[in-house]
């Protein structure tokens, strides 16, 4: 067979397999399309069945989630798996005392309904006031590690070293894993703190703001094409946000749209809530863990179960 045979034979090789691979293709395409249609069929029938019976199928979870999202308007978000994220995180630590009394309330209800034993409402009781009292005293650390390098005091510095010394203490009560972060909180966040006078400047918060503004100039220049008059557009942008001048004319303009309220209603309320906020805190840190230990430590579950179980077991031998 010549060198020109072999190659004509080859290339018609190549147009079956190619013909094979456009055919097999065609195929995935299609059977991709049908099972986007089902995903998209089966996502609105889990949001009919979310509507009517809750996000969440156990009672327990829908009670939680109804607490938080509707009494506190604490949600979670649709990203990062659900997790209690940022501004709703500050507003569930803040609030930690009432929320959790609440959420207490609702448990041992739900418990005098299943006919749960005394010890299981006492066991419940105090992992609530126990998570209570560790939300607040972490809330009122990282309060103290953001405060400004202008207003830190040596004050401030030996504070947040005795929440974080009774929050890492009740860590451990609730017999939590260390994590690495909680090792940073307890041996390492309160010397930078002393060491750079401040970490509150060393924060994230700007590059979120970077983030939106870069969203914002993406927002506003999507119709043009030329790279570099968009580039210009966004450093003369840069520019006047810097300029005095404009600053100026900005806060002017904003103060006339403000609108003249005849009351403090807002900020008698925000007020009031620091004023909460700030004896909750010190409660949470005068609060004597001693309740917690020893015979009074917690229970797990598994110990709970397995003690009512004796306890039945003894009074149906003393019948």
């Amino acid at each position: 067979m010549s060198v020109r045979e072999a190659a004509i034979i080859d290339a018609a090789s190549l147009k079956l397999e190619i013909t094979a691979f456009k055919k097999e293709l065609s195929a995935l395409k299609k059977k991709k399309t049908e099972l986007s249609q089902n995903n998209t069929a089966a996502k609105v029938e889990v949001t009919k069945v979310e509507k009517e019976t809750g996000k969440y199928s156990k009672p327990i979870r829908q009670g939680f989630e109804s607490i938080l999202a509707k009494d506190w308007n604490i949600k979670r978000p649709s990203w990062h798996g659900g997790d209690i994220l940022g501004n709703e995180c500050r507003k569930l630590m803040a609030c930690a005392r009432l929320i959790l009394d609440q959420l207490k309330a609702f448990l041992l209800e739900k418990l005098e309904e299943d006919g749960g034993s005394e010890r299981a409402k006492r066991e419940v009781a105090k992992r609530c006031d126990i998570v209570a009292k560790a939300l607040l005293l972490f809330d009122g650390f990282l309060s103290l590690l953001r405060t400004d390098h202008k207003d830190l005091t040596p004050e401030h510095i030996e504070k947040a070293r005795e929440y974080v010394r009774k929050a890492l203490a009740v860590w451990r009560i609730l017999d939590l894993s260390v994590t690495p972060k909680c090792h940073g909180s307890e041996d390492h966040a309160c010397d930078q703190l002393e060491l750079l006078k401040g970490l509150a400047d060393y924060c994230e918060d700007w590059v979120e703001q970077l983030h939106q503004l870069g969203l914002k100039n993406n927002q506003r220049t999507k119709t043009i094409r030329n790279r570099d008059r968009k580039y210009k557009l966004y450093t003369r942008w840069e520019q006047l946000s810097g300029n005095q001048n404009v600053q100026r004319i900005k806060t002017e303009v904003n103060e006339k749209r403000k609108r003249k309220l005849q009351h403090t209603r807002g900020a008698d309320r925000a007020a009031s809530l620091l004023v909460e906020k700030t004896f909750h805190r010190e409660a949470a840190l005068q609060q004597d863990n001693s309740q917690w230990t020893g015979e009074n430590r917690l229970l797990s579950p598994e110990d709970i179960v397995r003690l009512d179980a004796l306890d039945r077991l003894q009074n149906n031998a003393i019948g």
